[in-house]
């Protein structure tokens, strides 16, 4: 996941349970038992897909790391 300004690069989000549930609409339970066919659905609904995400960002040593805790569409 990218933001659209290219700032983040991929992988650097955390992302909270309650943030995938938002995005993805069930639970990471959820998804472990869901078929196949309906993930490439998930799949192509979230390529073009824009949210909005709440987001916490905590520094420690001058490093930061960007927390999102929720997605609304």
């Amino acid at each position: 996941m990218l933001d659209e300004t290219g700032q983040i690069s991929s992988g650097k989000l955390i992302l909270s349970e309650r943030a995938w549930g938002e995005l993805l609409g069930r639970t990471a339970a959820q998804l472990v038992d869901t078929d196949v066919n309906v993930l490439r659905y998930l799949e192509q609904r979230l390529l073009f897909l824009r949210v909005t995400m709440g987001f916490a960002l905590k520094l420690e040593d001058e490093f930061g790391r960007l927390a999102i805790w929720c997605v609304k569409n």
